[in-house]
Formats: structure tokens, C-alpha cells, sequence
């Protein structure tokens, strides 16, 4: 009876295991996914910073937010023409 007892516990711990390891590998899959569509929010944020930010001036540059550079200070790729690492023209966004 004993022995009964210890086998169910081994086929709870196996199939928790399992259940993990499943719950892992679907976590991992979607989060490819994810990634993109953080860099795309990423894009819209600097995007919609640029154009506040050259409504309310009338030069023709400002300096490029800090909502458009990642955490090494480069600007992000796919960026809308006219955003570049110092300045951004503001002909493009008005």
C-alpha cells in the first residue's frame, strides 16, 4: 500500500513537469511575437513625441526626443524618414 502512495506522488511530479514544460514552451513561442510589436510601439511613441514636439515650433528642427533612441542612445530602426540620432526635420512631420 505503501508503494501505491509513492507511485501516484511520481505520476503527480511527472505530469506537473510536464504541464511546465508545455507552459514553457508556449510562453517562449508567443514571445517572438510580442517583441515586434513592442519595437512598433516603440516607433508610434517617438513618432507621435516628434509631432507634438515640432507643432509647437516654428523652427525647422528640434532635437531628436529621447523616446526615439534605445537604451545605447542610437535612434530605433524603422523609423519615419527625417528622424535622425541628433536632429529631426520638422518639414516631415507637420
Amino acid at each position: 500500500m505503501n508503494r501505491k502512495g509513492l507511485s501516484q506522488i511520481l505520476y503527480l511530479i511527472i505530469a506537473a513537469s510536464v504541464l511546465m514544460m508545455a507552459a514553457l514552451s508556449l510562453v517562449f513561442a508567443f514571445q517572438s511575437g510580442v517583441t515586434g510589436s513592442n519595437n512598433d510601439a516603440k516607433i508610434q511613441s517617438c513618432t507621435s513625441t516628434v509631432q507634438a514636439a515640432c507643432q509647437t515650433t516654428t523652427e525647422d528642427t528640434v532635437s531628436t526626443p529621447a523616446t526615439c533612441k534605445n537604451a545605447d542612445g542610437d535612434t530605433l530602426e524603422g523609423l519615419p524618414s527625417g528622424i535622425d540620432s541628433e536632429d529631426v526635420t520638422c518639414s516631415n512631420f507637420r
